[in-house]
């Protein structure tokens, strides 16, 4: 959600890397380096990278973004954090301020809890599996006597 919105301020990918070092780099030097807290959400690969970068402080949104208004760069700052613990959810990005226009606490639902990806570790027939895509659509469509429902996709 954060690259999408600095996308949307700067009109230009934030992080256009070729590769997963250089997509880690260009995290650090927007974002900064993790600090030893951080380090801990942190593991594998990127961790080893991490320790070998030189120390780099946060970018100032203002000056990365000088035409976006405060309360856009507020919501930036909180959703691109590289600790998940320290970011904000989306029960709480969408009561921003900046986001007031467009929160209505009438239609906004809670998200339904995931299933799990067990269907994901079965060999399914692409006519089975086209049918399991229509019926899990179906349990979250409206349905009234116009709409035919998904069937008539499968």
């Amino acid at each position: 959600v954060g690259c999408i919105l600095a996308e949307m301020l700067g009109r230009t990918p934030l992080f256009p890397g070729k590769d997963y070092v250089a997509m880690l780099r260009m995290v650090v030097s927007v974002c900064g380096l993790p600090t030893e807290e951080d380090h801990a959400e942190i593991g594998g690969k990127a961790a080893k990278l991490l320790a070998g970068l030189p120390a780099t402080k946060r970018v100032k949104w203002h000056l990365k973004y000088p035409s976006a208004c405060p309360q856009a760069l507020s919501l930036l700052d909180l959703v691109l954090q590289m600790n998940p613990e320290k970011r904000i959810s989306a029960a709480e990005a969408i009561r921003h301020p900046f986001l007031l226009e467009l929160h209505d606490p009438e239609d906004e639902p809670d998200a339904i809890p995931c299933r799990g990806f067990d269907f994901d570790r079965k060999s399914l027939s692409t006519s089975r599996l086209r049918q399991m895509i229509a019926d899990e659509a179906e349990e979250y469509q409206d349905k009234t006597p116009q709409q035919g429902g998904l069937s008539r996709i499968v």
